[in-house]
């Protein structure tokens, strides 16, 4: 068991696994432990080995960038550093959708469809959760899309955006944060983050609307029968932080 959890948080580049943190490893850990309560249960086991392992539940608070070092990364000129520039909008995209690397990279055309006056829905389940994500996309994000339509690669792959490892990704985000003096150490996971925080700047409060947004739960059963999002209110969220991102990067 104790072997098992090292693993979890230890990186081995032999067998490509990066290490976990605590509250990821615990999440493998209590899957364990119920496997294990099962031979308890049946006498095959004395006891459970699994339940000695002690790791933290909750990370600390994560890093995320404030709108100014958003339109920094917006506005930064790579005509020079073309080879950047997919993963530029890789991150930018997350940031204006919320969505996780692994959603992101993902992303069909089946996912967007067309509503009135011309907004795009995104409605996709998360790969993570399989918790349904829905938004009205941006402007910026569209940009994006537009960017890469039709490209050789976005023909070959099916998807939305060029494809690119989280790995690749990050080392990357590391030279643009560097072109840009940002001290924070970029990764993925940040743009999910980004988004959050500006939302909220956006004044973007309506708990419902954002989880719907973010793809998370609702709180318990009741809100999952009874709570739903219209689209009006999805197209109000839009129209805030579309506004919101004008006015930030003019």
């Amino acid at each position: 068991a104790h072997s098992f959890c090292d693993y979890l948080l230890g990186s081995f580049p032999d067998c490509e696994h990066a290490g976990m943190k605590e509250p990821s490893a615990l999440d493998n850990i209590k899957k364990m432990r119920t496997i294990f309560d099962r031979a308890v249960d049946e006498e095959l086991l004395l006891n459970n080995p699994f339940k000695k392992i002690k790791l933290k539940s909750k990370c600390g608070q994560r890093g995320r960038l404030d709108i100014n070092q958003v339109r920094q990364l917006y506005l930064l000129d790579l005509k020079d550093f073309p080879t950047q520039q997919p993963y530029r909008d890789l991150f930018l995209f997350s940031v204006f959708t919320g969505l996780a690397y692994a959603d992101s990279a993902l992303l069909k055309q089946s996912d967007l469809n067309e509503i009135r006056d011309g907004n795009i829905r995104l409605l996709k389940q998360r790969e993570k959760t399989e918790i349904v994500t829905e938004m009205i996309l941006p402007k910026q994000a569209i940009q994006i899309i537009d960017k890469y339509r039709n490209t050789a690669e976005t023909e070959i792959t099916g998807c939305v955006l060029p494809r690119r490892s989280n790995k690749e990704v990050n080392v990357q985000l590391k030279i643009l944060a560097n072109m840009v003096n940002i001290p924070l150490k970029l990764t993925t996971h940040i743009a999910r983050h980004t988004f959050r925080q500006l939302l909220a700047e956006a004044d973007i409060y309506e708990m419902g609307v954002i989880k719907r947004m973010m793809g998370h739960s609702q709180n318990g059963e009741i809100d999952g029968i009874y709570y739903y999002v219209t689209e009006s209110r999805l197209l109000e969220a839009k129209r805030k932080f579309e506004l919101y991102l004008e006015k930030a990067f003019s």
